[in-house]
């Protein structure tokens, strides 16, 4: 199954440096020389629906998500979904 057929998505990268959500260009997410395996994708309608929790003793932000296998572990690690809990 190829992500086209689900449609628009958004990356999401796991952690922020502020509240707002980070967004990335490509599941293939590389920084300082490591390759981030904990990305999401929601749709772009989604998007404000996400909350972030500060980490204070790391300096980040995270995604507040609920994680869930829809593909194949060797296609994409999961797909995000919303959690309003």
């Amino acid at each position: 199954m190829r992500l086209r057929k689900v449609g628009e998505l958004v990356v999401l990268h796991d952690r922020s440096p502020t509240p707002e959500p980070r967004q990335v260009e490509t599941t293939n997410f590389t920084e300082d020389g490591k390759q981030w395996l904990f990305l999401c994708l929601v749709g772009p309608s989604d998007l404000s629906a996400v909350r972030t929790r500060e980490v204070a003793a790391q300096g980040y932000w995270r995604s507040r998500i609920q994680i869930t296998l829809t593909f194949p572990f060797s296609l994409l690690p999961g797909i995000c979904s919303i959690s309003t809990s």
